[in-house]
């Protein structure tokens, strides 16, 4: 019986989607206050991210080399966005990681 795995030297990152030369990382949300932490009562666009979401992405992120361009995209109802949306998510990201990055120096 053959499963179709591909056993080639392309590593973790031939199981990802390429867009653009940027592999992506994936996330289906049903609702986008599944990406942040319930407890944290900063203002959305300071939140800190849910703690699997975040291990998710930082997982996601440590199988690929270092230099590679990489993108998050992030999947939820159209009645989850707004004008604001996109670049909430993408700023509450960053501030997320970047303060993780400091905290840890």
């Amino acid at each position: 019986m053959v499963w179709g795995i591909d056993f080639s030297p392309k590593g973790t990152e031939a199981l990802y989607r390429e867009q653009d030369g940027k592999l992506l990382i994936e996330l289906e949300l049903h609702n986008i206050m599944q990406i942040f932490n319930s407890f944290d009562p900063a203002p959305f666009h300071e939140k800190e991210l849910d703690s699997e979401a975040e291990e998710y992405i930082y997982n996601t992120v440590g199988e690929f080399p270092l230099k590679k361009s990489l993108e998050i995209i992030i999947y939820a109802p159209l009645s989850e966005f707004d004008g604001e949306t996109e670049h909430t998510l993408k700023e509450a990201i960053r501030n997320h990681f970047s303060y993780k990055k400091f905290s840890r120096i």
